[in-house]
Order: structure tokens, then sequence, then C-alpha cells
């Protein structure tokens, strides 16, 4: 993909040719490789074309967007968008000739590694203009301290001093105080009201609140609060609220809030909300508020936000400002673009708001309100039969599935249920109508469908004795005294708008 978007285009005719596309991957492959266990790695090719010249697989100069990267800037480059996604990866040599390359409009912040120092740079990119990226726009920034992986984070005797036991009545009132100059990380913490410490690499125990500087690796616990500046890999756990302002690996469970600022990898659980100002990969489940910038996993709450998920809502309210890959869940629920909603009102606003008319052997006229997912979609419905033994009228709600054949050909699968009122008297006992509909339709486009198939009915009377609504036809009576069931086959026709 940054091939395409330029960074293959070895020529700068501004255009990004089949062969070109192939010898960067080959490159940037062999590059990765050829210092591996599994020794270096060639891609092949195998390209079976008729015709003359070289084909063109990106034309730069037809793109609304480009950012020029100046010959000055050399390095391994990183381009990610606002909501930080890899827009494209390079390696980029000093002096080569400035790279172009094609974005979709909007800010940007690249990072350069030039095998010395790492260089970072925020550009907007916009529309019909030069957007160039200088030297002169890039600052230098410190490397991020890594843990390598089964090793602990070495610890600089002239920063930390270790002490294995902590115990505390109120800070300043511990026995932290007793070091002066250098920061503390405690194995074990106990403290009756409230405690302090640069890291914690144990357990930490306290009535009142715990308060930690920098990391939590273990476990911390309160009846009222608990606040780590930096991340915490394991147990959060407080009566009243925990707060991250880094991220989180593990769990977090609290009565009242739980708060990340960073990313969030496990269990989210309280009473009352849990915030992830970054992704969140596990679990969220609260007796009020769900709330992540994004989410892969599942959102159990009343009320679940999220900008994007890939998993599932499950609630009351959900939102989703950009995609649901997965389900939503609830009464009412509203995304961007979800493959699948249920629940009574699903909005989303690529799939839309619909209105579906048909005729049915129940009644002669009906109308509903679909709302649509990808895959999915619900109504509210109303239908009137005018006339006849069998008139009446009847208001429900129902569920399906939406499944595409070929071109503009789908297939809805549906299960709805009415409270009817036969022969218009409201004051009787009520029908209970249930149908299942299976209908082929066909989209011509995409305000208008026509449709139709056989239906499956089920009506329940609770009044007993009375002809059914619609057109009249019964295979099967049950009398279930004094009610009576009925079973018959039906059919429907309609159209989308």
């Amino acid at each position: 993909m940054s091939g395409l978007r330029g960074a293959a285009d070895v020529n700068r005719d501004r255009r990004v040719t089949l062969h070109e596309a192939y010898r960067f991957a080959f490159d940037e492959t062999l590059k990765g490789t050829e210092t591996t266990l599994g020794r270096a790695q060639h891609p092949v090719y195998d390209i079976q074309l008729v015709g003359t010249g070289d084909l063109v697989m990106t034309d730069l100069r037809e793109t609304t967007a480009v950012l020029d990267i100046h010959s000055s800037v050399g390095g391994r480059v990183y381009v990610r968008d606002a909501d930080g996604r890899l827009a494209a990866e390079l390696y980029k040599g000093v002096g080569a000739g400035a790279v172009s390359l094609a974005l979709e409009p909007g800010r940007y912040s690249v990072v350069i590694d030039d095998g010395a120092k790492m260089w970072r740079g925020t550009v907007d990119v916009r529309p019909g203009v030069q957007n160039e990226l200088t030297r002169a726009e890039l600052t230098p920034v410190g490397a991020e301290t890594t843990t390598m992986r089964g090793d602990e984070v070495p610890i600089d005797p002239s920063q930390y001093r270790v002490m294995p036991f902590q115990l505390g009545l109120v800070y300043p009132l511990t026995t932290n105080k007793i070091e002066k100059q250098r920061k503390v990380i405690n194995r074990f913490s106990l403290n009756l009201i409230l405690g302090r410490a640069a890291q914690i690499h144990g357990v930490e125990v306290s009535s009142g609140g715990n308060w930690v500087d920098e990391d939590v690796r273990g476990a911390q616990l309160s009846a009222g609060a608990n606040y780590v500046g930096g991340n915490v890999h394991g147990v959060q756990s407080t009566a009243g609220v925990n707060i991250v302002g880094g991220n989180l690996r593990g769990v977090q469970g609290a009565a009242g809030f739980n708060g990340v600022g960073g990313d969030a990898l496990g269990v989210q659980a309280a009473a009352g909300v849990n915030v992830v100002r970054g992704h969140m990969r596990g679990i969220q489940a609260v007796g009020g508020v769900n709330w992540a910038r994004s989410v892969a996993g599942a959102q159990i709450a009343p009320v679940n936000v999220t900008k994007e998920i890939h998993g599932a809502q499950i609630g009351v309210i959900g939102v989703a400002a950009g995609k649901v890959r997965g389900a939503q869940i609830g009464v009412i629920n509203y995304a961007d673009e979800a493959d699948a909603q249920v629940g009574v009102i699903n909005v989303t606003r690529k799939g839309g708001i619909y209105a579906d008319i048909w005729t049915s052997d129940i009644a002669a006229l009906n109308l509903a309100v679909k709302f649509r997912a990808k895959y999915t979609y619900s109504f509210l419905a109303v239908g009137l039969h005018p006339a006849g033994q069998g008139r009446g009228f009847m208001s429900g709600v129902g569920f399906g599935g939406h499944i595409p054949i070929k071109q503009r050909f789908y297939l809805d699968i549906d299960l709805a249920t009415y409270w009817a009122q036969p022969q218009f008297r409201f004051r009787d006992n009520p029908a209970l109508i249930n149908s299942l509909r299976v209908m082929f339709g066909w989209q011509e486009n995409r305000r208008f469908a026509v449709w139709g198939g056989p239906t499956l009915n089920l009506d329940i009377d609770f009044q007993g004795g009375r002809e059914r609504m619609g057109y009249g036809w019964v295979v099967t009576r049950a009398p279930i005294d004094p009610h009576e069931m009925r079973v018959w086959p039906g059919f429907v026709v309609g159209i989308s708008l």
C-alpha cells in the first residue's frame, strides 16, 4: 500500500507501475528478513499480461492530496492519520530525492528513524496545494523505554530505591519518607488511609486510597480510590474510583468509576462508569455507561459508546460513531455502519431508514419504517384490512436478516409480531399474530426495491370465535378455551422506498 501511494515511484514520473510496485515490495521484504533466523525472503510473481508498455497501478497526477517528503529527510518513515492508523511506511535515503505520497486530506503525524535519532512532525495534507514535509518541521524525540520479554526493567540505583515493605498512616506519615532523594519502589505496601510510592512491584492495600506516580505490576486494592500515573499490569480494585494515566493490562474493578488514559487489555468492570481513552481489547462491563475510543471485544452496559468496535455492544442503548464489525444488541442502536443490529430502533448512517409498503393475506394495506444495517434490519409496522369479515387493524414490530445474492437480487427472512384488533373492536380482547416471511427482492437503486414471497402465520385469538384478519383461509385450528389458535400459509408483495 505504501508503494502504491507513491513510495515505489522510482523514476519520479508520478506514476507507479506494476513492476515498480513489485520491486518496492521485493526490496522491503528482503530488507526486513535478511537478518532473521528464517533467512532472507524473496517475493516472486506470476504475471501474464498482453499489450504494450507498463501497467500503471497509481497515477499520482490525478490524486486530490499529495504529501511530498523533502530530499533532506531520510530514514525509516512512518506516516499515521489522525486516528493513529498507519497510512504509509517506507525507507528513504537522505538526498535520494523527494518522495510523493497520495493521501486522504487531513492531519498526519510522521515519525522518522534515521538510525541515530528519532524525529517527529505533524503536517496538514490539503487538497489542491503543495504539502511538503521538510527537516525544519521535525523535532527530535527520545526513544521509548521498553521491557524485554521475560526480564524485569533494570532499576537505576541512582534514581530508585527498592523498599520491600512499606507501612503508613496517611501520606507523608509513611516509612517511604525515610528515603529523601530517590524514588521508592515497594514490593508490599499497607496504608491505613493513604499511601504513595513511585512504583509498586507486588501488592498495595489501603482502607482509604493508594497513589502511585509511575507503574504498578501486581495488585492495588483499596476501599476508596486508586491512582496510577503510569501503566498497570495486574489488578486494580476499589469500592470507589480507579484511575490509570497510562495503559492497563489486566483487570480493573470498581463500585464507582474506572478510567484508563491510554489503551486497555483485559477487563473493566464497575457499577457506575468505565472509560478508556484509547483502544480497549477485552470486555467492558458496567451497570451504567461504557465509553472507549475503540473496542475489540465486548461492551456490556445499559449505555455503550465508542467510535469503532470489532465485536459486540450489548445493552439498552448502543452508539458507535464509526463502523461496527460485529453486532449491536439493544433496544436502541446507532452506528455509522454496522454488520448486524438487533433491537427495536436500529439506525445506521450508511444503511439508512426506509419505508416499506406492501399487501398480504393478513392486511390489504401495510406500512412500515425499516431500519437497515448491513446484514440485518428491524421495522415498526401497522396494517389495515378495510372491509369484509376479516377487517381490522394491527400494529407490531419485526426483525430480520438480509442476504445479498447476486448483483441487485437479495433474500430477506424476518419474523414479526402484531397486536391485532379484528373488526376494529378496540374494546374487545386482541389477537396476537406472528408472521414468518421469506422474501426475494430486486434492488433497482438505493431507494427503490420490489420484493415478495410466502409467509407462515400463527394467530392467537384471545377473544375466540372471530374470523382472523385478512382473507380468512386457515389450515389448522386449535381451540384453547376460551381462546383459539390458527395456522395458515400466506403471501406478501411490496416495495421499499
